[in-house]
């Protein structure tokens, strides 16, 4: 049992080594607790494995409020059973990474407030908002998108550069938008509501802009609310 606060406002903090494991991780353990704030310089993750908030029954937060966050491989929000995972981003905040998003990923509970700044997903890979369950434990990942814009790159692999709101079975995924039309923007080249049997999608959009070159229901179970 542990508890870590990690404050960032300047400077340059470089993690990890080309080719040698390399985690960033916020708040794994049981009953550990950790919080990244961060309002300004840069952090950049490189070599292999991925950065996790909330992993292992621990609990991590990451506020972003201002500053560039580059990350090489995957970002997890709440990762395995009865973990939380928190990622907070404001405006003046930019995060990039090269791989997988997961926001409840194995039985963790994940939420993503983002009120503004820049999200870009790059690689071949996805961006999911309620991945999977565990141990018979669902999964949930919970998106509030108010401001700021993310946008997903695209890739020429099949089934790859795109978003699923709740992929696997024992998994739910929420993804609420709101706020001004030019001022929160989610881009996707496809979004896939409930991705599979067991999976459970829903989408509610109060507000912003949804670009998406196609919008679709899986196997799964799927609810679109658009107001």
């Amino acid at each position: 049992e542990s508890t870590g606060v990690f404050n960032l406002d300047s400077g340059i903090i470089n993690i990890g080594t080309a080719g040698q494991s390399s985690w960033f991780e916020v708040g794994n353990g049981v009953n550990c607790t950790g919080t990244l704030n961060m309002s300004g310089g840069t952090v950049t993750k490189i070599g292999n494995d991925h950065f996790s908030l909330g992993t292992n029954q621990g609990n991590g937060t990451a506020k972003i409020t201002g500053g560039t966050m580059t990350i090489n491989n995957e970002i997890w929000v709440g990762q395995r059973p009865n973990s939380v995972g928190l990622l907070e981003i404001s405006p003046g905040a930019t995060i990039t990474n090269n791989s997988w998003v997961a926001i409840g990923r194995e039985g963790g509970k994940g939420t993503v407030n983002m009120t503004g700044g820049t999200w870009n997903k790059n690689g071949t890979s996805n961006f999911i908002v309620g991945a999977s369950g565990a141990d018979g434990i669902a999964g949930e990942g919970i998106m509030n998108l108010s401001g700021g814009a993310v946008t997903v790159a695209p890739s020429g692999e099949p089934n790859r550069g795109i978003t699923w709101i709740g992929e696997q079975n024992l998994s739910t995924g929420t993804l609420n938008m709101s706020g001004a039309a030019n001022a929160t923007t989610f881009t996707t080249a496809r979004m896939t509501l409930g991705e599979v049997a067991g999976a459970t999608g829903n989408l509610n959009l109060n507000g912003g802009t949804l670009r998406v070159g196609q919008l679709t229901g899986g196997g799964g179970t799927r609810n679109g609310q658009f107001h």
